[in-house]
């Protein structure tokens, strides 16, 4: 370069440099997007897995987390088994102590003496009753009374024929068949007077159950008395009724309720868990937290056409009287000798 020329020839470092600076920063970003895609391969690496569903069976059961957490699990023992056949019933009059009023005459009501729930004792006045029916008992009576006394004058008529004729017999030489024939007419005298002494016996026994004495005046009224002693439970006449002998119907009917019947309806899957002997607890509506015990000691042969169950009864004391017939009652039966059996808490 000449001293005349002015101009200075600078080197080409600066274009050198800007490129070297553009290379730089390429790498430098490809190392930043290298550097974020290692962070965040490592951070996918180190989350946790998803939980595999596990695919349940057919027919099974798996609980959630949050059902598990309620679960408690205890251990099956061995022990009495349990079963308690439930049922429905009623109280019931026991039958084996119930006497149901019929009448033997018909007749009109008079006098009503005792009314339903009083207690009555034997021979105590129920009601009267106007029949001539009694009427005609008494003169039955006397008919056979009078029948009684030929008979018996019969009697000792043929007694001394027959011992005539055997004395004729023995020591006159009278004939045999005469002495025969009084023997013969003395038997059948006998025969009579027996006929005659049951005919007039039938006629007072008559009497006295319409309630009249044999050697009472005949009369049309006479008054019914309680046979039994007992509770009247039933009452179905009324002064003025008119009544039939030996009604479809009783009269009244009279029960000792110191025992009670308990009658429950067994359904027919229970028919075979319920047996004689069974230990049974009743309870009633009428006395809550109340239970009283008993045992099976009756079992139908068969079930009831109407309800298709199976009636069984058990007898229980009930000395105050506090059940009463015709109450609703639950029963839960158990059997009398209990049965080893598995046992879940």
């Amino acid at each position: 370069m000449s001293e005349a020329d002015p101009t200075i020839d600078l080197p080409v470092t600066t274009a050198l440099s800007r490129q070297r600076q553009w290379r730089i920063l390429a790498l430098v970003a490809a190392g930043l997007a290298l550097l974020y895609a290692l962070i965040m391969g490592i951070g996918w690496l180190m989350q946790p897995a998803p939980p595999v569903e596990e695919r349940t069976p057919a027919g099974a059961f798996r609980p959630t987390p949050a059902q598990m957490k309620q679960l408690s699990f205890k251990t099956v023992g061995t022990g009495e088994d349990p079963d308690v056949v439930q049922a429905t019933g009623i109280i019931s009059v026991n039958q084996d102590a119930s006497t149901p009023i019929f009448l033997p005459v018909s007749g009109q009501v008079g006098t009503v003496y005792v009314e339903a729930g009083q207690k009555v004792m034997r021979g105590q006045p129920l009601f009267q009753i106007s029949s001539t029916d009694f009427v005609d008992a008494h003169n039955t009576m006397l008919a056979a009374a009078a029948q009684r006394a030929t008979a018996a004058a019969q009697l000792q008529t043929a007694q001394q024929t027959e011992k005539r004729q055997q004395q004729v017999f023995t020591t006159a030489g009278g004939a045999e068949k005469d002495y025969r024939q009084a023997q013969a007419d003395l038997v059948a005298a006998q025969s009579n007077m027996r006929a005659a002494d049951a005919a007039l016996a039938a006629s007072r026994e008559r009497l006295s159950l319409l309630g009249q004495a044999p050697g009472s005046r005949a009369s049309m009224q006479s008054i019914f008395r309680a046979p039994v002693a007992g509770t009247v439970v039933s009452r179905d006449l009324a002064p003025g009724q008119f009544v039939e002998a030996g009604g479809a119907s009783a009269l009244m009917t009279i029960a000792d309720l110191s025992r009670v019947w308990l009658v429950a309806q067994i359904s027919e899957q229970n028919a075979s868990n319920v047996h004689i002997g069974d230990i049974v607890e009743v309870t009633t509506p009428a006395f809550p937290g109340r239970v009283f015990q008993a045992t099976i000691e009756n079992v139908a042969a068969q079930l009831d056409p109407v309800s298709h169950r199976l009636p069984v009864r058990a007898t229980v004391a009930n000395p105050d009287q506090s059940l009463k017939p015709q109450m609703f009652a639950s029963f839960a039966i158990r059997r009398s000798v209990a049965k080893s059996a598995l046992l879940v808490p």
